[in-house]
């Protein structure tokens, strides 16, 4: 009885062994590719285009005088929206909807 225990966890193990050699086997390769000289010149060459030296503004963006602008001048809409009471009176009043758990079924 020995003889037959040890035979088969000789082979539980064998298969073990074998499935995990597949596995792995299976497994992508995750190295890092390697650069060829052509592609390191390339790279070489980028780096020294960048600069740490500020640029200027990109000629899109548009500088605005603040003396130009006009003031706000509409009060209205400032008494409006800052009345706290009005805003109270006027808000709808939350509907209380069914969650997924609650209800027949």
């Amino acid at each position: 009885m020995r003889a037959r225990y040890s035979a088969w966890l000789l082979i539980v193990v064998g298969i073990a062994l074998v499935v995990g050699a597949a596995l792995v086997s299976c497994t992508p390769d995750r190295s890092a590719p390697e650069l060829s000289d052509a592609e390191m010149e390339s790279a070489d060459s980028l780096e020294s285009a960048v600069s740490d030296e500020p640029t200027e503004a990109p000629p899109d963006i548009v500088t605005v005088d603040m003396d130009l602008i006009e003031p706000f001048t509409d009060q209205e809409c400032l008494d409006c929206h800052s009345n706290q009471t009005l805003l109270i009176e006027i808000t709808p009043e939350e509907e209380e909807t069914e969650s997924l758990s609650e209800g027949p079924g």
